[in-house]
């Protein structure tokens, strides 16, 4: 299959192009031995539930072998998720899964700006000529993109061009000495609350969280519980004890 994770998508196909482009994205990398994969999606909540079994049924990737993967997780992007149920807040939410440090998952969707044009120019095209004019908008932009990596934030300078992309180096620059200082303060504070709790506690909490993210089907150590009506009862009685015991004279 060819490497590439662009498709055309229309209402009749439902998930059928966006399995196209998932494969095409993953196949080198699953040749390769990658380990893990975590997909982002706007409705992966859906996409991904019966998604080995549709590809079992395509005859052009029927060779993708999802269970070679130790870890295959689906998120929503963060500006989406705030649209989301509160399953998905928990299952599908990005600051829930392990090595993705503070990807938020719409940064495909910040060029969007700069490809709208592609519309008109396009519109006219045959199939092949449309696929050439987006490609090499988009593989101009990434180029655009890598070799601006170069440049230092002491010699930033304004773009004047729409088609330009931001200047990426001195934004990462900027962007990796805020996540080193936050690095740190948070390390701090994970110390300090750890030293503060009963180790057994920590190692069943750990346990609980590596389980959980080998596989997502197993509980969710971040789900907060949820409360009995007569553990309510028992918390009223508590309080209003409490009240009556300081509001009664002293003496």
């Amino acid at each position: 299959m060819p490497s590439f994770s662009l498709s055309d998508c229309s209402p009749s196909c439902r998930y059928l192009n966006v399995d196209y482009a998932f494969a095409s994205a993953v196949s080198r990398e699953l040749a390769a031995g990658i380990p893990r994969v975590v997909v982002t999606y706007d409705i992966a909540c859906q996409w991904g539930k019966n998604l080995r079994q549709r590809l079992s049924q395509y005859t052009a990737t029927k060779n993708i072998n999802l269970g070679s993967l130790q870890s295959l997780r689906f998120a929503v992007p963060k500006f989406h998720l705030i649209g989301h149920g509160k399953s998905c807040n928990l299952d599908y939410n990005l600051a829930f899964i392990r090595g993705v440090g503070m990807t938020h998952g719409e940064s495909v969707e910040t060029i969007w700006s700069h490809s709208t044009s592609l519309a008109t120019w396009s519109r006219e095209n045959g199939p092949h000529a449309r696929h050439a004019l987006l490609d090499t908008h988009w593989s101009g932009w990434n180029w655009r993109k890598l070799i601006h990596l170069r440049e230092p934030l002491r010699c930033r300078v304004p773009s004047t061009s729409l088609t330009t992309p931001p200047r990426t180096g001195p934004q990462l620059e900027k962007n990796l000495e805020k996540a080193w200082k936050s690095a740190k303060d948070q390390n701090n504070i994970l110390t300090t609350l750890t030293n503060s709790l009963n180790p057994t506690l920590i190692k069943t909490w750990t346990a609980m969280m590596d389980t959980y993210y080998l596989d997502s089907s197993k509980p969710n150590p971040f789900e907060e519980p949820v409360l009995s009506e007569y553990v309510f009862v028992a918390l009223f009685f508590v309080l209003m004890n409490v009240r009556c015991h300081s509001q009664r004279p002293q003496g």
